[in-house]
């Protein structure tokens, strides 16, 4: 179903626009459209998105009927995730003064590098999972670990953490993955190799333009924002396999939800990568790294849904350089048919361009997805059989 409902379309507009009188008048006229919000929807499914959402309701909730337990819910949200990162923030100090004077480089990734420069101003605008962090040296993975031991982290390898078993070990390695370690409830993920990115050439091209920052005597080692955004593109693309596997159980109208808000987060955290960096991207640089991927292509889209869906200022100069690939040449020519809310339409013909770019790793997906239904269906019958 390629129609929004009032629910998904308020949270829409709520990050399309770039002022208050912008939100203002978008807010009037969706109003006088759509009367109700199923906001324990909107509550149940985009709680990604609550953080930005709450900051519209903040300033414009004179003008829009949300229940008062809604708007208290909201508040105790944003404080909750605000003491958490600021808690995940004076951890990830701790973590960098105690590598940086044992001699082992480590560069903080996704949401713990952005809770330093994106959402510096509100940190409690970024609901976190866990710390991310890559080892410059694959060498020193042994070192980290054992400094990571007399933090208080314990590793999740072959057990069971907040009702989530672990894969053993030999699992992690053997797909060049992250480990996991807890400290309570904080959650650390360690790469000690390129999985986020693909390949050596293209991490150390990320390493050359990576820069340090001082915070009041602690040095954190940081990507450049163009690093920064391709590793947030790149989440994405390896993140949404994952997760569309996750959603097959899922019923259709709850999956499609999911998948709406997911969506809506990314598009929404590169509009503010975007917003923020402003004149300290180097498209040359950015080029570059996104020509080292092997994710080009799922990159190159993903920017360009992010410009024409919620307004993320792509400069013009960047798509012009992508219009040098045929596909994304065709990509364009049919997202111009859609309109910004024609959202799972546009991601749709993303999906179907990426198959025609590499039919193999799609099929692979869409194998996946029939096994996952026939195993569900099958569990179904066995449990209505068992209760008989």
């Amino acid at each position: 179903m390629d129609v929004l409902n009032s629910e998904e379309r308020f949270a829409l507009e709520c990050v399309r626009c770039d002022s208050d009188a912008e939100i203002g008048s978008s807010l009037g006229e969706f109003f006088s459209q759509y009367r109700e919000i199923d906001w324990n929807s909107l509550f149940g499914y985009g709680d990604k998105m609550l953080p930005f959402i709450s900051t519209v309701i903040e300033k414009h909730g004179s003008s829009i009927p949300i229940p008062r337990r809604m708007v208290s819910l909201l508040r105790l949200q944003h404080v909750s995730t605000l003491q958490k990162n600021r808690g995940a923030i004076e951890e990830i100090k701790v973590i960098a003064r105690m590598f940086h004077s044992h001699g082992i480089p480590l560069i903080f990734l996704k949401g713990s590098a952005l809770l330093f420069t994106v959402y510096r101003d509100d940190p409690g605008l970024r609901k976190m999972e866990d710390i991310d962090a890559l080892l410059v040296n694959q060498g020193d993975l042994s070192g980290a670990e054992i400094l990571l031991k007399q933090m208080g982290f314990e590793e999740a390898s072959g057990k069971r953490y907040y009702g989530f078993d672990y894969p053993p070990r030999e699992w992690w390695k053997e797909r060049h993955c992250h480990l996991v370690y807890f400290k309570g409830a904080l959650r650390f993920e360690l790469h000690w190799k390129a999985d986020l990115v693909s390949g050596r050439p293209l991490l150390e091209k990320l390493l050359e333009s990576s820069g340090k920052m001082d915070l009041n005597g602690t040095e954190l080692q940081m990507l450049s924002p163009e690093g920064n955004l391709l590793v947030a593109c790149t989440n994405y693309i390896k993140d949404f396999t994952d997760y569309r596997r996750d959603l097959a159980d899922l019923h259709p109208r709850e999956r499609n939800s999911r998948s709406f808000y997911y969506r809506l987060f990314y598009l929404c955290e590169i509009k503010k990568m975007l917003q923020h960096y402003r004149s300290d991207l180097s498209r040359e640089n950015l080029c570059g790294l996104i020509h080292a991927s092997k994710y080009g292509y799922g990159i190159n889209t993903l920017l360009l849904l992010a410009k024409q869906i919620v307004r993320a200022p792509i400069p013009e100069t960047l798509i012009a350089d992508m219009k040098a690939d045929r596909l994304i040449r065709g990509f364009v020519f049919f997202q111009r048919g859609c309109s910004f809310d024609q959202f799972r339409k546009l991601f749709m013909l993303r999906d179907v361009m990426t198959f025609l770019n590499d039919p193999v790793p799609a099929v692979r997906k869409g194998l996946y997805g029939v096994t996952c239904a026939v195993r569900t269906f099958i569990s179904k019958i066995l449990m209505i059989l068992a209760k008989r």
